[in-house]
């Protein structure tokens, strides 16, 4: 079986690219008698996997596809039997082709103001339902997030409709030695992780932790991650801001954590908290129903958008040592279940019966 990937996301360093990495390479030492072709990835893709790149610029590629119908993901890569598509976007395929589009959330309709004017083309030209209405199977990594997309009337019929989830750990069998985290970072932080967004609570965890600090809370906050919010934590009193890390580094930065704040306004499975959880460290987050499944009992929650109950978890978090044990271990057994090749494994069956094969 010949699979083609639409590669755009790898290397972006966010959520869907991190899902996409770990998944690829998962997939790709299940089964070796799968080929596995990316096209146009935005960084290097596992062993085994076979990368492709067109003339045209990667975003000049991908328009004309949208707009034209051509050129096709399949035709750069060669005759395939079926495409996987890690999240939506505007692309081609050749008629007929059967592919598995994975849909992370609704941020895009929930949302739009969040998004730029460009952005907010982008998903236009994507046709998200569309698209999801002509797949062979549609994937989400939560319950709850096949649950919003019926609500929501996508043309999904149930028996097309897969949950995936997705890993707790940095790779499928997560080998990463015990590093220290990055130079500056001092030894009791808080950590977030991710897009600096409005829909990820960029802008309330700045004031609350600018709220927290004023009630006498000892510890910085450390910021890895790019955004449009960004601004708002460069030069803040106690803020140390990260450019991009790799792997090692933000392994390093969960496992050295006094806890995650992760107030995103939704989320479709909320990677951080997750990935935090494997290493015992525990997290507040938002009251949304993803962590229902996730992480059931073993994190703060504070209502969306509410600086002032955040200010107070992290206070309470930074201050009471045997609340962050208890906490942390319960978040890790909650995530133990969660493993890369257990996705790994509902994808490449997807695309196998997607296939006929």
């Amino acid at each position: 079986m010949h699979v083609v990937v639409d590669g755009r996301h790898i290397g972006g360093g966010r959520g869907v690219a991190r899902y996409s990495e770990r998944v690829l390479a998962a997939m790709a030492a299940l089964d070796e008698d799968v080929r596995w072709t990316v096209v146009c990835p935005g960084g290097p893709v596992p062993g085994g996997v076979r990368a492709v790149h067109s003339r045209l610029p990667r975003r000049a590629f991908h328009g004309a596809g949208a707009l034209l119908g051509r050129p096709t993901l399949d035709g750069l890569a060669g005759a395939a039997d079926v495409a996987w598509l890690p999240a939506p976007a505007p692309v081609a395929l050749s008629p007929g082709l059967p592919y598995v589009l994975n849909v992370h959330d609704r941020s895009f309709e929930a949302r739009p103001g969040d998004f730029t004017g460009y952005e907010r083309v982008w998903h236009r030209f994507a046709r998200p339902r569309a698209l999801a209405g002509g797949a062979a199977a549609v994937m989400t990594l939560t319950r709850s997030g096949a649950d919003e997309l019926v609500a929501a009337g996508w043309p999904v019929p149930p028996q097309r409709l897969i949950v995936g989830g997705a890993g707790a750990q940095f790779g499928p069998t997560d080998e990463l030695a015990q590093g220290t985290p990055p130079a500056g970072v001092p030894e009791r932080y808080l950590l977030t992780v991710g897009a600096l967004e409005p829909r990820k609570g960029s802008d309330v965890l700045a004031g609350a932790y600018a709220q927290a600090r004023m009630q006498g809370l000892d510890a910085t906050l450390v910021v890895a991650g790019r955004g449009r919010l960004r601004h708002l934590f460069d030069g803040a009193p106690g803020v140390v801001l990260l450019d991009d890390v790799d792997d090692a580094a933000l392994e390093a930065l969960y496992r050295n954590a006094l806890a995650v704040a992760h107030p995103a306004l939704l989320e479709g499975f909320g990677l951080p908290p997750v990935e935090a959880a494997a290493y015992a460290v525990p997290s507040i987050v938002a009251d949304l129903p993803v962590y229902e499944e996730t992480l059931g009992a073993a994190a703060l929650r504070v209502p969306a958008s509410d600086g002032p109950a955040l200010a107070a978890a992290m206070l309470q978090l930074a201050d009471d040592e045997t609340l962050r044990r208890g906490l942390g271990e319960q978040a890790r057994d909650a995530v133990a279940a969660h493993s890369w090749d257990h996705t790994a494994q509902v994808v490449l069956e997807a695309l196998r019966t997607a296939a006929g094969r």
